[in-house]
C-alpha cells in the first residue's frame, strides 16, 4: 500500500539511513520530552470530541479511497488515530504525540523525494530534537516545592496531589487497563490498515503495476515489484499495444523495465532490435524468464523477459490475465556488478507475479467484499457523524441541566466554596480558595472546604485539572457552572 512510498525506508543509501535514524531520534525524544513537559496525569480522562475527529478521519479515508489519493489516506488515518487517542486518553496524550506525528507525516510530503526535501526533513527533525532536549533540560532545573501541612492528609487518602497546595505527593495515576487495551486495539487496527496489500496490474487506462489494499488501488511512478528503486514512468504504443516504460535507479545502478498486457513478448519487438545471443539466468529466475543480449544504437544490453499470469484490476472488476515484463541493463553496468542488480530486480518481479497468481482467487473475493463494505461504510459514516454530534450536544445539555438542578440542594458550606471561585472559570488551588473564602460573607472552616470540594466534584460542579507552574505539575480546581 502507501507504505511502499515511504521515502526514506526504501533506499539503502547512506543519506537515507542517516535521515531515517534522524527522524526516529526526533520522534522518540519529542514523545519523551512533551509527555514530561505537559505535566503528570491525575488520571487520563478522554474527551468525547475525539469521536468527532475520528468520524471525520473515517469519512476522509473513504473519500480518499474513491479518489485513489495516497496523501488523503495518510492524513485521514492520522486523523482517525488522533481522534481515538483523544477520546481514550484526553488532550494531554494527544499533545504529547503531536510533534512526533508531524515529523512522521512530513516524510510523506511530495518534496521529500528531492534533495531539498531530504534537507528539509533533516532540519525539521533537528529542530524537534533541539526543542525536545531544551524542554527536558528546563524540566530538570525545576526546584522541588515545599510540602504544606496538609500534604500528609491527602497522601493518606491516596491522592496523587495535595488538594490544598496542589503539589505532587505520590506516583502519578496512569490510565485504566480498559483505556490501555483500547489504545492497543486502535493501534492494531491502524497497523492492519497499513499492511494488507495484494499485487495487481491495472489494465485501464494503461498497463501499470499497482498495489491494492484497504486504501484501494495505489498507482504511481514506482514499479510495485521493486520497492526501493526510484522510477520515472512513460507510456509507449507499440503495434497497438500500450507499454509502460520505467526508468529505474538505485544506488547508482540503472535498469529499464517494460510492462504490457499481452499474450506474448511480441509487444517489445519494436523497442529493441533482434536478439544477438541468449544466456541462461541463474536459478530460479531461469524457470520463468529468458535471457538475451541485443544491440541498440551501438550499445549492448542484457535483457530478461517473461510472460506471467497475474491478477489484474480492470475498472471495477478483478480478473486473471497475462502480463509481459521485460527488464534490461547496459552490458557495461551488468559486468560492473556481475549482474547482481539486474538479477535481484528480476527475482523481485518473479516473486511479485507469483504472489499475484497465488492471491488471484482471494483478490477477487476481497475486492467485491471491500466494495460492499466500503459503500455501506461510506453511507453509514455520515449517519454516524450526525449521531455522534447529536449525542455529544445532547449529553452536554443534559449534564448542564443536572448541574443546575444539583445546585438547589447544596449545603451552605458548599455554596460558600462555590462562590469563592468568583464569576470567572479560573483555575485555583485549594489554598487560594481558602483565602478567597475568608473574604466572603460565609466563612467555612478549612477541613470543610476540602470535603465540600469533593462533594462539588461528585455533583459535577467543579473538576480537578493538573497544569504546569514553572515546569512543575500542580493540581488546581475549576468551576464548571
Amino acid at each position: 500500500m502507501w507504505l511502499g512510498a515511504f521515502p526514506l525506508g526504501a533506499g539503502a543509501t547512506a543519506i537515507a539511513v542517516f535521515s531515517s535514524a534522524f527522524v526516529f531520534a526526533a520522534v522518540v525524544t519529542s514523545l519523551v520530552a512533551f509527555a514530561k513537559g505537559t505535566g503528570a496525569q491525575y488520571e487520563l480522562k478522554g474527551s468525547r470530541v475525539g469521536l468527532v475527529v475520528a468520524a471525520v478521519g473515517m469519512i476522509s479515508y473513504l473519500a480518499g479511497t474513491s479518489l485513489q489519493s495516497a496523501i488523503l489516506h495518510t492524513f485521514s488515518i492520522a486523523a482517525f488515530y488522533s481522534g481515538c487517542v483523544f477520546y481514550l486518553a484526553g488532550r494531554r496524550a494527544f499533545v504529547s504525540a503531536l510533534p512526533a506525528s508531524l515529523v512522521i507525516l512530513s516524510t510523506f510530503a511530495p518534496t521529500v523525494d528531492s534533495q531539498w526535501g531530504v534537507i528539509y526533513l533533516d532540519w525539521l527533525s533537528w529542530a524537534v530534537i533541539v526543542a525536545s532536549e531544551a524542554l527536558l533540560w528546563e524540566s530538570r532545573k525545576v526546584p522541588k516545592t515545599v510540602a504544606c501541612y496538609l500534604c500528609p492528609t491527602f497522601e493518606g487518602k491516596g491522592w496523587s496531589f495535595c488538594g490544598s497546595c496542589g503539589r505532587s505527593i505520590a506516583a502519578m495515576m496512569g490510565p485504566s487497563s480498559r483505556r490501555v487495551l483500547g489504545l492497543a486495539a486502535v493501534a492494531v487496527v491502524i497497523a492492519l490498515m497499513f499492511v494488507p496489500a495484494l499485487p495487481l496490474v491495472a489494465t485501464s487506462p494503461t498497463a501499470s503495476a499497482v498495489n491494492y489494499g484497504l486504501g484501494g488501488p495505489q498507482p504511481g511512478n514506482r514499479f510495485a515489484p521493486l520497492p526501493g528503486w526510484s522510477a520515472k514512468a512513460s507510456t509507449l504504443s507499440e503495434g497497438g499495444v500500450q507499454v509502460t516504460r520505467y526508468a529505474l535507479s538505485k544506488a547508482g545502478n540503472t535498469i529499464e523495465a517494460f510492462v504490457a498486457v499481452a499474450q506474448n513478448t511480441s509487444a517489445f519487438n519494436k523497442t529493441r532490435t533482434l536478439p544477438v545471443s541468449s544466456f541462461a539466468p541463474p536459478s530460479p529466475i531461469n524457470e520463468s524468464m529468458s535471457g538475451y543480449t541485443f544491440q541498440q544504437k551501438g550499445t549492448k544490453y542484457m535483457d530478461l523477459e517473461g510472460v506471467f499470469q497475474v491478477t489484474m484490476l480492470n475498472g471495477s472488476t478483478v480478473q486473471t490475465g497475462l502480463v509481459a515484463i521485460d527488464v534490461r541493463q547496459k552490458a557495461v553496468d551488468f559486468a560492473a556488478d556481475h549482474g547482481s542488480s539486474l538479477y535481484d530486480a528480476a527475482q523481485s518481479v518473479v516473486s511479485w507475479t507469483s504472489n499475484s497468481y497465488f492471491w488471484a482467487g482471494w483478490a477477487e473475493n476481497l475486492f467485491s467484499a471491500y466494495q460492499a463494505v466500503s459503500g455501506a461504510a461510506f453511507a453509514c459514516s455520515f449517519a454516524f457523524f450526525a449521531v455522534a454530534l447529536f449525542t455529544l450536544s445532547r449529553d452536554d445539555e443534559l449534564a448542564k441541566h443536572r448541574r443546575l438542578e444539583s445546585m438547589h440542594s447544596l449545603e451552605d458550606p458548599e455554596k460558600a466554596v462555590l462562590e469563592a471561585f468568583g464569576p470567572d472559570p479560573n483555575l485555583m488551588t485549594g489554598s487560594q480558595l481558602k483565602d478567597e473564602n475568608m473574604k466572603g460573607k460565609y466563612w467555612v472552616p478549612e477541613p470543610a472546604i476540602y470535603s465540600s470540594l469533593e462533594e462539588l466534584e461528585r455533583r459535577g460542579l467543579v473538576s480537578k485539572s493538573v497544569t504546569l507552574r514553572k515546569w512543575a505539575p500542580v493540581l488546581q480546581w475549576r468551576r464548571l457552572v
